[in-house]
Parts: structure tokens; sequence; C-alpha cells
């Protein structure tokens, strides 16, 4: 599960990811801890076990490839199972205690997901290979009316201008030193990432996107 964060600029976010998807939610695992009973447990200070933590596996029959991997070869008609994390009271969108999930898991969400395979950390330092979210809050939209709408509606803007965002960002490749579209995809602008999004009145200004590093 994860331990730290690293801040990614969308560009970075983008290109970080082994593939970027859309597709429909056909089913979905009720939340599992990280253990081999998928229980509840607790760290013992003495091992090298992971921070314990929630996960649900949904699956996404894929519709529309933005782009692909050898990592994330997904095809139009594939299903594809991606891990999704609980938030267990650390999710940056509500800063508030509460469990909630970093990306949709409603069967039948319409969704645009971007994806990375990852070592996902179970208890007793197992490790397993999945595709999970790139960047967990940061990189899931559930599709509605012509809008990606994310967990932080700061982060839902207008699809098709977003579609052409990310087409954008993977043709031009990585470019480290831009910081464009830290919160909304679509904005230009670097908000402080100090800032605690429920400080501040709704606007295109949010927390930067992060991904979990796991271990």
């Amino acid at each position: 599960m994860a331990g730290s964060y690293a801040v990614l600029s969308f560009n970075d976010l983008v290109n970080y990811s082994d593939a970027a998807v859309m597709g429909t939610i056909t089913a979905a695992t009720k939340p599992k801890w990280n253990s081999a009973s998928g229980k509840a447990w607790t760290i013992d200070p003495e091992t090298d076990d992971p921070v314990p933590g929630m996960y649900r596996d949904v699956t996404l029959q894929v519709s529309r490839v933005l782009f692909s991997t050898d990592k994330v070869a997904a095809k139009q008609g594939d299903d594809v199972v991606v891990r999704v994390r609980v938030c267990l009271g650390d999710c940056p969108q509500t800063r508030t205690p509460s469990t909630q999930l970093a990306g949709p898991t409603d069967v039948g969400s319409e969704v645009l997901f971007l994806l990375k395979r990852i070592e996902f950390a179970f208890q007793g330092d197992k490790r397993v290979e999945v595709t999970a979210l790139s960047g967990h809050w940061d990189a899931n939209w559930t599709v509605k009316n012509g809008m990606a709408v994310n967990a932080d509606p700061r982060r839902s803007v207008p699809l098709d201008p977003l579609i052409a965002r990310i087409l954008k960002e993977r043709a031009a490749g990585l470019e480290p030193d831009d910081q464009s579209g830290m919160i909304n995809p679509l904005e230009a602008t670097q908000p402080s990432v100090e800032e605690s999004p429920t400080s501040q009145p709704m606007s295109t200004e949010s927390p930067a996107p992060q991904v979990a590093r796991t271990g």
C-alpha cells in the first residue's frame, strides 16, 4: 500500500501511466484488507510489513484506448481488472476522517482511467503485480453527460478537452519541468501544494496530483 506520495504535474502523471482507457465498470469486489485473510490487521514494527490498507478490484470493459503499453496492453473489448485503493481517512480531496474509495466502483459507471502496472504489497511483505490507478484520486473520472467528473469537483472538466489534453501530453512525451495542470487538467496554473483544499472556496485551484509509492 502507499507509504509516501510524489507530487506530479499532469504531464508527469500522463507519462508515468502505462495506459489511458475508457469503458464501463461491469463488476466490483467487496473491500478487502491487504492481508492473507482479507481482514483488518495491524502492523508489527519489528517486521518489514507494508502499511495496512484496503482495496477493491473492479472489472472494466474497455470501450476506447487512448494509449497503452506492453505493461498494460489493453484493447477495445477487453476486460481489465483494476485495483482501487480505499482511503482510510486520508483522501486529499476531503482531509476528513472517513472511509472512501480513491476511484469509482459502481457497476454500470462509465469511466476514464489512467492505469499503471505496480507491485501491490501485502502483509508479510508479499508483493503481487496488479494494474492500478496511476495516481488514485487524480487518475480517474466518471463520465456523465459530456463531463469527466472527479471525486474532487475541482478536478471535474469537459470530457473532450480532457481526452485531447491526455493525447497531447502523451504525444509530447515526458517533460520534467512542465508544471501545468496540477489540479484542473485544463488549467495552466500551479497552486501551492501547501494549501489545504478545505481552506479555500471551490475553484480551479486544488491540491497537486499525487502518485502512491508502494511498499
